[in-house]
């Protein structure tokens, strides 16, 4: 009898320790060891009266200090299981945001089909990638909330009381409400060749991308670029005025017609980047090479297409009417345009609701390089320059 009690105490101290992290394996072996010594100590109870006292006793005591120990290994977890049900819950809540976001950009693209603002077909084509996004999103937090539910059976039967989710939930900050559509996106969306045709750009564009004209944008772009003198938006903007030298010609060898027939600034192309000979624009010889500027989507719902760009002037956004549609619910409907100026593209920030990002930084407004990596929400683009 007391080797078998030596040989439990043996096996017993070779219970896993907690290391980094909340083991749920090791957590499960020591609550079970700990099941085991409680039906022991009621089996003591049981039958006491069938021994001496002081047996009973000397047997009891044994399994009372080997109890200690098991809820002591387990109070060593304890802090680790409310961190991972903190982060259980800080997840569920970020979940819950974004299915916030989700469902108000399907209702207001109900409401745009309702006033008849897009046709059936672009219903359809925006719906179904946000009501695919609220369904994975949905599975995932029904997967973490079954993992908070066994995290509260198993702190309850560990440590004798209820785990409070709601005590140990990360406080949920306060996030500024956006518009589903921001200030630049209420006006009428008008494509590449409308802003040719009538030499407009749309409202929301930034006063310092207007030229020829006098007005208060002027003042402003004068105030704007003095304010900013030595910054970044103040070098984009003096590197976009420098004066008129040898422009490089940017024509792609895509045929016109095919651009034609489609009215997009852009060609969807399965060029792969083994077949493009990268060529920054400071090394073309002479300033003269053609050189092929593209958009391949890296990382997204949109993965794997390639872009050539054939206009001065393209936008991208989630909108079917933009050069580049891009089937993620967070990009905005009118996220960005890339334009042609002074031999240099340009991206700009249309006010988007999750901004710009070049190389990993916010930008409202930048000259892009060769190999620039951007990222619209969810979405990873990668520009380059290739010699035709």
């Amino acid at each position: 009898m007391e080797q078998q009690g030596l040989k439990e105490r043996e096996v017993a101290a070779e219970t896993p320790r907690p290391s980094e992290g909340f083991d749920r394996k090791a957590f499960e072996e020591i609550l079970e060891e700990k099941r085991a010594v409680v039906r022991r100590l009621d089996k003591i109870e049981e039958n006491k009266d069938k021994t001496k006292e002081k047996i009973y006793r000397k047997v009891k005591r044994e399994y009372e200090e080997r109890l200690s120990g098991v809820m002591k290994r387990l109070a060593e977890h304890r802090p680790l299981l409310l961190d991972e049900a903190r982060s259980l819950a800080r997840r569920r809540n970020e979940i819950e945001q974004r299915l916030t976001t989700l469902g108000e950009q399907l209702e207001e693209l109900k409401f745009r089909r309702m006033i008849e603002e897009v046709t059936e077909e672009e219903f359809a084509a925006e719906e179904a990638p946000l009501k695919k996004s609220v369904e994975a999103e949905e599975e995932e937090k029904r997967v973490l909330e079954e993992g908070e539910t066994t995290l509260q059976r198993l702190f309850e039967e560990a440590y004798g009381e209820a785990l409070d989710l709601e005590a140990v939930a990360p406080p949920v900050a306060e996030v500024e409400e956006h518009p589903a559509i921001g200030p630049a996106e209420e006006e009428p969306f008008e494509t590449s060749e409308e802003m040719e045709a009538t030499g407009e750009r749309p409202a929301g564009e930034e006063p310092w991308a207007r030229k020829g004209e006098e007005s208060s944008d002027d003042i402003f772009f004068e105030e704007f670029v003095s304010a900013e003198e030595g910054g970044e938006e103040g070098d984009v903007i003096a590197a976009l005025e420098e004066g008129e030298e040898e422009k490089i010609d940017f024509s792609s060898t895509v045929a016109s017609s095919d651009l034609d027939e489609r009215g997009l600034g852009v060609e969807v192309n399965e060029l792969s980047p083994a077949d493009e000979v990268a060529l920054p624009i400071d090394e073309a010889p002479g300033g003269h090479k053609q050189l092929r500027a593209t958009l391949f989507i890296s990382k997204g719902p949109d993965a794997g297409k390639r872009f050539v760009i054939t206009e001065d002037h393209i936008s991208i956004g989630r909108n079917t009417k933009n050069d580049i549609q891009v089937n993620d619910p967070e990009v905005s409907r009118k996220h960005a345009t890339i334009e042609l100026e002074n031999g240099q593209y340009v991206l700009k920030d249309n006010r988007s609701v999750n901004g710009c990002f070049i190389n990993g930084t916010k930008k409202e407004i930048a000259i892009l390089q060769h190999n620039d990596e951007i990222v619209l929400g969810g979405t990873t683009l990668i520009f380059s320059l290739s010699e035709v």
